[in-house]
């Protein structure tokens, strides 16, 4: 079975998993990167622990990464990623998703029937985004940038030769 043909939720772990596993040079693996040693949990083993990760799908990572750049709602897409790669408690990720996202988030405390229904809003967005064409997201997304940045189309770095020339 294609890790696209699996739940969303299946395919968003897979996606953190490979968010997280990617080497990052500008952080330490100590404190930052809760980087503990091996030999520290033998008693629970017998030996050291294993060194085994849970297989992952490269290619489907980089297609929901894809998709969850082109979510239009920036507190769902913090959302996502504050509980699939973050791995944060729930009240963090809503009070930060708020904060981001320009919300009121003096409220710390999140009911779990709320925050299951933000995480829901949240799957459902990162699907319909899923479910359209690559070329349909980019061309969602190049135009939210020249909105939010009120470029015009000829300032646009990411025109290629394969666009329409818009003629005014």
């Amino acid at each position: 079975m294609w890790l696209s043909d699996r739940p969303i939720s299946e395919r968003c772990e897979n996606w953190a998993e490979v968010y997280r596993s990617r080497i990052r040079y500008n952080q330490a693996t100590s404190i930052e990167g809760n980087w503990r040693p091996p030999q520290g949990e033998h008693w629970l083993f017998g030996s050291a622990p294993p060194q085994s990760r849970p297989a992952v799908d490269a290619l489907d990572a980089i297609e929901v990464n894809a998709a969850w750049q082109a979510v239009p709602d920036g507190f769902h897409q913090f959302l996502l990623g504050a509980h699939y790669v973050k791995r944060w408690s729930p009240d963090k990720s809503i009070r930060e998703a708020r904060e981001f996202a320009g919300f009121d988030h003096r409220r710390v405390n999140v009911m779990d029937m709320e925050y299951q229904a933000n995480l829901g809003m949240a799957h459902a967005l990162l699907s319909e985004q899923l479910s359209m064409p690559a070329v349909l997201r980019r061309v969602r997304l190049a135009d939210r940038v020249h909105r939010a940045l009120d470029l015009d189309v000829w300032l646009a770095g990411d025109r290629t030769a394969a666009d329409p020339v818009i003629t005014a």
